[in-house]
């Protein structure tokens, strides 16, 4: 029953953060339209933001821990010079949802090769 109810609660992370990211690209691609909520929106282009709408959580191929762990994968599996935006909007976000603690993860873990410590 634990193990459903951490399922469940991943899913719902994923679909926030991917609803998130509709919502600033949404924004991103309005002429004169309103800003995003998110003030690291400008600094992320759609094509970032498109790329975690493709992140899965249950067909990825990346195996890693949980999933926190799997968004800073893919984080610092991007290209370098995305890395550093794409975390700092993705944290904003994770703070938003009042998920502090999982914010302070990511970080940790993108600033750390992705949670795959280099050797």
């Amino acid at each position: 029953m634990l193990f459903n109810r951490k399922k469940t609660q991943e899913a719902a992370l994923l679909t926030a953060l991917r609803e998130a990211a509709l919502r600033a690209i949404w924004r991103l691609e309005q002429e004169n339209g309103p800003g995003d909520i998110n003030p690291h929106t400008t600094s992320v282009s759609a094509y970032s933001l498109a790329s975690m709408l493709t992140f899965s959580a249950d067909a990825s191929k990346i195996n890693v821990g949980n999933v926190i762990a799997r968004v800073a994968h893919m984080i610092y599996a991007g290209k370098p010079t995305r890395r550093d935006s794409r975390l700092a909007w993705t944290v904003w976000e994770l703070e938003r949802l009042g998920l502090a603690e999982a914010a302070q993860q990511l970080t940790e873990l993108v600033r750390t090769h992705g949670g795959t410590r280099a050797r």
